[in-house]
């Protein structure tokens, strides 16, 4: 039997049409990988980025409100 790899890089040599299953792990070692620093009220994490980014801009700041947090915003906007 042979490994992903291995069925590639025949695959690639016969010049035969493929795509590939990917796992998690290929998911977070993939090259295009962008990850961000999100605040949040329990602290910072790390999320994985937009697959795009627009005109080579990118929100410097991203953050999770609490809990709460809009709701006069929201009551305001809907007229509550």
């Amino acid at each position: 039997m042979f490994d992903r790899e291995e069925v590639t890089r025949r695959l690639t040599a016969a010049n035969i049409a493929y795509g590939r299953v990917s796992d998690l792990d290929d998911l977070e070692r993939h090259p295009q990988n962008r990850f961000r620093k999100i605040d949040t009220p329990n602290g910072t994490v790390e999320a994985l980025g937009r697959g795009a980014e627009i005109e080579g801009k990118v929100n410097s700041s991203l953050s999770v409100p609490a809990l709460g947090q809009d709701n006069e915003k929201i009551r305001e906007e809907f007229g509550k």
